[in-house]
């Protein structure tokens, strides 16, 4: 008999239940349903490529036996998404199109689909990305809890080089993707799965073993738009912890200072309201965590953040940077300085600060902004310790505004003459007075209380006559 579509899956026990749960959501006519038992005597790739072969028709599902499928007709969904995308030869419900790793989940908003998931007593969702409708979204691979595949698509079968029940999925896809076939996202599936996959030793094993095979082959983007972005595993592990509100205009600036030595870049946004959140939601190291005061400047909020969200970072980061959107950590080699940092017995960086000012300002996005400005002066108030080691430091005891610390730890130890830090306020004098003006208006009874932000509310006649000052003193700083 000729079938349309052949559903494969791996257990411990075959049970006649869950067989006819995938047939009556399937479809009911036209499924071949193919159950291997198997306690362990087989990988999941031997049994996989069993399935393959044994598979009468070209359209094979291979599914985790822990899944129910929400979705009536699923099956109908599969045949006429590889009907409409005959281009495409393998499809999933989750998947990543920016793998940098074997840890294919590593870039958090390169991930996309829609997976729930249920403990037996609560259910959840895991919503990585936009549902895409009935339109397909290229991957790089997809995860093993649903894979679809067209055999007459395909380059290459699964790799019996890893064992067990882990890197099954990725090693399939990326082996196929590399050999020009072409993965696809499909949305229109919805599948709750009864477990959460765990890493064990035998993941790790393999893990390396992928990460053997094809890490010169790594790491692959498909967005165009965050390809140049890197994840440079000669730099030690790097959380940047950051206060953020309204910085629509320093955002691809800041972003293009420190993408390409940090590992995460947590935002801690105020409620903004132009496209802050659209700029950030677009990069792939950046988290958002949203927090409000109520329209207001409240340095106590801020300090809470700055004194407490780095935290956790412990046992993931190996260094912390925890700043304002407007301050750029510099060095002239800034990758050797932080390697040279972090392999020294010091455990805080000590910068020399700079506030950073050009009488006239255009928001050129195509150069660095420490190419486009590069004058400023000397101010003692941004010594500021943004940059710390994280298994050393347990306090950094900041006061307002961050510019004086008392850290506490098993270790204290300054690092410096080697950093500048540079506050990029003054970006011509019309940016600079409508921020002070954003300011003004936000500033809290609290801070007005204990005169933090006293000089926002200086009138614009003030702020142009100190800007002016500025002026006569600077100085080329890099």
């Amino acid at each position: 008999m000729s079938h349309k579509i052949s559903i494969v899956f791996s257990t411990r026990k075959i049970e006649n239940s869950f067989i006819e749960h995938v047939k009556k959501t399937c479809m009911y006519k036209g499924v071949e349903v193919l159950p291997y038992e198997n306690n362990g005597e087989y990988s999941l790739t031997e049994i996989y490529n069993k399935g393959l072969n044994e598979a009468s028709s070209d359209i094979v599902i291979f599914c985790h036996d822990d899944i129910l499928f929400e979705t009536k007709n699923w099956g109908e969904k599969v045949l006429k998404a590889f009907e409409k995308n005959p281009e495409y030869g393998i499809l999933g419900v989750a998947g990543t199109n920016h793998m940098i790793s074997g840890m294919w989940w590593e870039v958090r908003n390169a991930m996309h689909g829609t997976v729930k998931h249920t403990d037996g007593v609560k259910t959840w969702t895991n919503k990585y990305s936009a549902n895409y409708g009935n339109q397909l979204k290229e991957m790089v691979a997809v995860d093993g809890l649903f894979i679809a595949v067209n055999k007459a698509k395909i380059e290459n079968v699964f790799d019996d080089r890893f064992k067990g029940f882990h890197f099954y999925d990725i090693s399939f896809c990326l082996s196929n993707h590399i050999n020009g076939v072409n993965i696809g996202l499909i949305s229109n599936i919805t599948i709750l799965h009864k477990s959460v996959g765990q890493v064990n030793e035998q993941w790790m094993e393999n893990k390396t073993l992928f990460e053997e095979i094809y890490g010169d082959k790594l790491p692959i983007c498909l967005n165009e738009e965050t390809k140049h972005i890197i994840f440079d595993k000669e730099l030690p592990k790097i959380d940047m912890h950051v206060l953020c509100w309204n910085e629509e205009k320093i955002i691809p600036y800041f972003l293009n200072h420190y993408e390409n030595f940090v590992t995460n870049i947590i935002v801690y946004d105020n409620k903004s309201n132009d496209n802050t959140n659209k700029l950030l939601k677009a990069h792939p190291k950046v988290t958002i965590i949203p927090y409000d005061t109520n329209g207001e400047i409240r340095d106590d909020a801020y300090l809470q953040i700055k004194n407490n969200a780095w935290k956790n970072s412990i046992g993931k980061a190996d260094i912390v940077i925890v700043c304002d959107m407007d301050e750029f950590l510099y060095a002239e080699d800034f990758k050797s300085a932080i390697i040279e940092f972090n392999n020294s017995d010091a455990t805080i960086v000590k910068p020399t600060g700079y506030d950073m000012i050009v009488s006239d300002f255009n928001f050129d996005y195509t150069n660095k902004l420490t190419d486009l400005v590069k004058t400023g002066y000397k101010n003692n108030l941004f010594d500021k310790m943004v940059m710390f080691k994280t298994k050393n430091i347990t306090d950094m005891n900041y006061n307002g505004g961050c510019h004086v610390a008392a850290p506490r730890g098993n270790k204290v130890s300054l690092f410096e003459n080697k950093f500048l830090l540079l506050h990029y306020k003054r970006l011509g004098l019309k940016y600079f007075l409508n921020k002070m003006s954003a300011y003004r208006k936000r500033l809290s009874d609290f801070n007005k209380k204990y005169k933090l932000g006293y000089e926002y509310e200086f009138d614009n006649n003030k702020h142009t006559e100190d800007f002016n000052e500025s002026l006569n003193k600077i100085v080329e700083v890099i």
